[in-house]
């Protein structure tokens, strides 16, 4: 039976347009597939330059760290990139947040080398640097051992950079940087109390070197006293410094006050003791601890004392004055001359003069 050629025709039409559609289909997707391909690129991309905008924010985290540690250094790279994969395909939020953590801690680790380079700084100053107080203690010993080659900052659950210290039951707590700063400034020498001192003794010394021949002055110890309770005991920004440092150049009351104890007896002091020597002598570690006892709390015992130490220099600093009182020379007097005020030597005669 002979094929109709209309149908052969129909069919390859049929063909063709199966196989354009097919084209078409093909095309479609090749054009799909490089739409897709574009799409991927323009977010392979994005996540190129994200990668590349958190490399720069963490290594500017990493470029504060300065002169840290090298332990600390790769402590720190470790932890920033743990959050690197979140910012590279986190949301718009996610990436501020992140942005936010990475400037936090920039702002931390720049603050932490400034504490440690301070820290140094203050534990080598042996005039204005630590009190005394704060160098023997089991607190500034975990402070300096910050400064060891080794890391110690820790994150906390807000994202802060801090480090672990011992707290008041003994358990280590999250410490934040300023904190650390702020400690640190506290347990330094009160320079101020100590330059009010001086001026104190200045002061008296001045007072006492003009006393004119012939005049007496007495020593006002109660009112002196009670000036330095108000404006120097009373205002001190470091209680423990002036117990411990040498707010009076060379003469550091802890250290006074622990050797005059050791030159008593406990009968002495009206306690019943046998000591282990037998003697009853209050050696130093005894004398140490009695020290300890009577500064702890701010007792009121304590700054009677200290007020009177202090007091006492100003006293040796009012009689030193008097050396430096004018005398007249022998059958010279001073005379004040009652209109002026002002002093003069006279020639002292035993006999008047006659007359020219």
């Amino acid at each position: 039976m002979a094929v109709d050629q209309t149908l052969i025709q129909g069919a390859g039409a049929v063909a063709q347009a199966d196989a354009a559609k097919i084209g078409a289909t093909a095309v479609g997707v090749g054009s799909m597939i490089d739409s897709i391909t574009s799409v991927g690129q323009k977010l392979l991309d994005k996540r190129v330059e994200a990668a590349k905008v958190y490399d720069e924010k963490a290594q500017a985290v990493l470029d504060a760290s300065g002169e840290l540690p090298a332990d600390e250094y790769d402590a720190l790279y470790d932890n920033l990139q743990t959050n690197r994969d979140m910012f590279i395909s986190g949301s718009r939020k996610d990436k501020a947040l992140l942005t936010r953590d990475l400037n936090m801690k920039a702002q931390d680790v720049g603050e932490y080398k400034e504490f440690r380079t301070e820290l140094a700084d203050l534990k080598l100053n042996d005039t204005d640097g630590f009190s005394q107080s704060f160098i023997d203690s089991p607190e500034g010993e975990a402070y300096f051992n910050l400064l060891e080659d080794k890391s110690s900052l820790v994150q906390n659950d807000k994202g802060r950079l801090g480090v672990m210290m011992p707290g008041s039951d003994g358990e280590e707590v999250f410490t934040e940087i300023s904190k650390l700063k702020d400690t640190i400034q506290k347990n330094r020498v009160d320079t101020a109390s100590r330059d009010l001192l001086q001026v104190y003794a200045n002061k008296n010394m001045q007072l006492s070197s003009q006393v004119a021949h012939g005049q007496k002055l007495d020593f006002p110890f109660e009112a002196q006293k009670n000036q330095l309770k108000t404006n120097l005991i009373g205002k001190s920004q470091n209680k423990m410094s002036l117990f411990y440092d040498e707010i009076i150049p060379g003469q550091p009351f802890a250290a006074n006050f622990i050797d005059e104890l050791q030159k008593n007896t406990y009968k002495d002091l009206g306690v019943e003791l046998k000591d282990m020597d037998g003697d009853g002598q209050l050696d130093e570690a005894d004398a140490e601890l009695i020290f300890k006892e009577l500064i702890k709390n701010d007792s009121n015992t304590a700054n009677e004392l200290l007020a009177n130490y202090f007091t006492k220099h100003l006293q040796n600093n009012f009689e030193s004055g008097t050396a430096l009182r004018v005398k007249p020379d022998e059958g010279f007097e001073i005379k004040t001359n009652t209109q002026t005020g002002n002093d003069a030597f006279i020639p002292t005669r035993e006999e008047p003069l006659g007359e020219y």
